[in-house]
């Protein structure tokens, strides 16, 4: 009905169907993009994780922008390992914290 359509509308900034796909495409490009640039958490609303929660933010489902989710956690995880290894507690905990963070779509930086 209208007011479901409305507020549909509303909840996604005023956007129809095909600008929100459209834009979530755009984001998730954005993402892979920092990504391969290796701006993974860093500068702030310029880097992948920033752009493949956007990505989420208006299509929560979005396979592409989980499975960038999916390497910025399995990235921070590989280098918590490689810390540990090497003994470098402090570096190790903060990468972990870090993959934790991103797996569960909080704020890192």
């Amino acid at each position: 009905d209208k007011v479901t359509g409305l507020r549909n509308r509303v909840s996604r900034n005023g956007m129809t169907p095909e600008q929100v796909a459209e834009e979530v495409v755009r984001k998730v490009a954005e993402g892979d993009a920092h990504f391969a640039d290796r701006k993974y958490i860093t500068p702030k609303g310029d880097n992948a994780y920033d752009a493949y929660r956007e990505a989420l933010a208006l299509q929560a489902d979005n396979e592409a922008a989980l499975a960038g989710i999916g390497r910025l956690r399995e990235h921070f995880a590989e280098k918590a390992d490689g810390a540990r290894a090497a003994q470098q507690w402090e570096s190790a905990n903060g990468f972990f914290e870090t993959a934790i963070a991103i797996s569960n779509l909080r704020s890192v930086n």
